[in-house]
């Protein structure tokens, strides 16, 4: 066989792969259903989902299934969380576009009330209550210049739930803890908070029990109060950056909390806290991820708590718990699937539960929670099926300078084991963010077109510990970029990946990623790709949002570095001449986060170099491509560049 017949059927194997492909928008578009919670006393389903132009909240009667109310709250308005207040009381958390940030839309700290029926929609908390509503539904009240956030709900006393305020000065405000009719929005102040920005946190009988937060210097503090005594006392502090034990839900045992932490240790463990006698017991800990909360009961009672070793893994305090118990049946009836409880009845006899996996996207369950049996089953992406989708496997390989790497490694259906194009794909953050196992629909989108999908847990990421999360800063185009490095010379001595159909992408931190793996590994790229990236890191300290922050700017310094020189000499920017793969950049020319100047020094670097990239940019999108047609368009472009210079299949 010669040279040209080989590499004709090795581009004819993505291709085979990509024949019955889905459309890209199956993959693209918003699910069908986004979050869902069951009321109170299981008479209600309330589920949020994307429209075209707003976000939508919608009421079921159960079991009939029959809507009861709907509706949204303007085009400006999206819903970043909602809750139950009682059995007929919804409360809506919200995100909207900032005068002036035109980027994205962050949560506001306004609480929306709106009964089932879809009726009495009023602002009941927020710096709008008050001012004109023209672009949305929602009736006002009078305005509140700091941000709210629930505590709890307080079943005893239905119309109210506990709020804690939080003001919007650069220093932070004495925040406090207030009782808020869920009808009017009217406010009874409980107690205050000792700390800027602190953060309460209440027992089983729904008395505020700590407050947690930093002190002027940013160490840590947590201070806990006797039920209805008016005086903090001082329970634990440190030196930031140095770990902490942190109070996240009462063990339901007469003054008892567990807690997380680090202090001793690299990872969060669990502990048992009990104020009163200064006991703080280690119940659980593993050796190199992070612990964190899985689900409160309707008391507030901590029922489990979850981790990701590979997979996602799960630790029970008391596994005879109602909700660990059908937690623990779920897992077995859906192995290596993800599993969470999402909202619970009062009389923990029914819960709205979701399982997902790598293959099989989010379903949403109504769950006898005695009779372990599945009542309703709704599917977030209907029309995507398993054996539509590729198999993803954790993987493990050693760094050059002897730390592990984690990360997934996804395979296309159908298509042979070895000499795969490949894309790697970036995650961004990138502190604290992590890629992990799960359904995501951009590798899904990818292996759906025949290629392998590769994705790092370079340094730096999240989920590993504190130390491992350390040894990221300052090391941006270094370490972190080698760990992306090892990870592709795995995959290529591995077999999977054919060494000469390579391309490297990702958003933000992963756009900057993409290009500088470019420039510092020129012949193992055939192709880069970046959306809404950073490509002059010089530039981060001189426009965008994070100019604005005094906090964020610290840790940028931190994270990055200070010395210009060097912030050169690892941005992609001024090492453009080194670049020999193809380039795409995708950019919106609202975005706020790394603004559009990014993409068009990089731009007019390629072309100086004589390496002119693709180019695709939006003049109504931010941060990356929320509209619908938008994202569509934009992944047909990427799909298309990928098949020009790895060989595979738009579809």
């Amino acid at each position: 066989m010669n040279a040209r017949v080989a590499w004709l059927l090795a581009l004819c194997i993505p291709l085979a792969a990509a024949a019955q492909a889905p459309p890209v928008t199956l993959f693209t578009n918003f699910p069908k259903y986004e979050s869902m919670k069951i009321s109170p006393d299981g008479k209600f389903l309330a589920f949020s989902r994307h429209a075209t132009e707003h976000e939508i909240i919608t009421v079921m009667h159960y079991p009939a299934l029959k809507l009861s109310g709907q509706a949204h709250f303007g085009d400006r308005i999206d819903i970043d969380d909602f809750m139950w207040a009682n059995n007929t009381r919804l409360l809506i958390s919200p995100t909207r576009r900032f005068p002036g940030l035109m980027d994205f839309k962050a949560p506001t700290g306004e609480i929306i009330g709106i009964n089932a029926d879809g009726r009495a929609d009023e602002m009941l908390f927020g710096w709008a209550a008050g001012q004109d509503q023209r672009d949305t539904r929602i009736a006002r009240r009078q305005s509140t210049y700091s941000a709210a956030e629930i505590v709890a709900r307080l079943p005893a006393t239905p119309d109210e739930v506990l709020i804690q305020t939080q003001g919007y000065s650069a220093e932070g405000e004495f925040n406090s803890v207030y009782r808020m009719n869920v009808n009017n929005g009217k406010l009874r102040r409980l107690v205050g908070s000792p700390l800027r920005n602190g953060n309460f946190l209440v027992d089983e009988n729904r008395e505020v029990a700590y407050v947690w937060g930093n002190d002027r210097a940013g160490d840590p503090q947590v201070y806990w109060r006797k039920p209805q005594d008016a005086e903090w006392t001082l329970f634990e502090s440190g030196k930031m950056g140095e770990g902490w034990l942190l109070p996240v839900a009462p063990s339901g045992r007469g003054g008892e909390f567990y807690g997380l932490g680090d202090r001793d240790a690299p990872t969060d463990g669990v502990f048992a806290i009990t104020p009163a006698t200064g006991e703080k017991k280690l119940l659980y800990r593993h050796p190199i991820a992070n612990l964190k909360l899985a689900g409160v009961d309707p008391s507030g009672r901590a029922w489990g708590f979850s981790y990701e070793d590979h997979i996602p893994r799960y630790w029970y305090p008391d596994e005879t718990h109602p909700l660990a118990a059908l937690h623990q049946w779920l897992r077995g009836a859906f192995r290596g699937h993800e599993v969470g409880i999402t909202s619970v009845t009062d009389d923990l006899s029914l819960a709205v539960v979701t399982v997902s996996a790598p293959q099989s996207p989010r379903t949403y369950y109504v769950a006898d929670i005695p009779g372990r049996k599945l009542l309703v089953a709704l599917a977030s992406r209907p029309d995507l099926k398993a054996d539509q989708l590729a198999r993803v496997e954790p993987i493990e390989f050693t760094a050059r300078d002897g730390l592990k790497i984690r990360g997934y490694l996804t395979t296309p259906k159908g298509a042979p084991d070895k000499g795969l194009p490949m894309v790697v794909v970036v995650h961004g953050g990138p502190h604290g963010v992590y890629d992990s196992y799960g359904f995501d629909w951009e590798t899904q989108l990818f292996a759906s077109r025949g290629y392998a999908v590769l994705q790092v847990n370079y340094r730096g990421s999240g989920g590993r510990g504190r130390e491992f999360l350390r040894a990221g800063y300052g090391r941006w185009g270094r370490e972190m970029q080698d760990d992306i490095t090892d990870g592709v010379r795995w995959a290529i001595g591995d077999g999977v990946a054919d060494p000469k159909r390579i391309c490297i992408y990702g958003g933000s931190y992963g756009a900057y990623a993409a290009l500088t793996g470019a420039f510092r590994e020129p012949d193992m790229f055939r192709c880069a790709i970046g959306m809404a990236g950073l490509y002059d890191l010089p530039l981060l300290f001189e426009k965008g949002f994070i100019e604005s922050r005094e906090i964020e700017l610290n840790f940028l310094e931190m994270a990055v570095g200070t010395d210009k020189e060097e912030l050169k000499r690892r941005s992609p920017v001024y090492n453009a001449d080194k670049i020999k793969a193809r380039v795409l950049l995708l950019h919106g020319k609202l975005d706020e986060r790394t603004p559009f100047e990014h993409a068009k020094r990089m731009r007019e670097a390629l072309e100086k170099a004589g390496n002119p990239p693709e180019w695709s940019t939006e003049w109504g999108e931010g941060h990356g491509f929320f509209d619908e047609a938008n994202r569509a368009a934009a992944y047909e472009k990427i799909l298309q560049f990928l098949a020009a210079n790895l060989g595979s299949s738009a579809g």
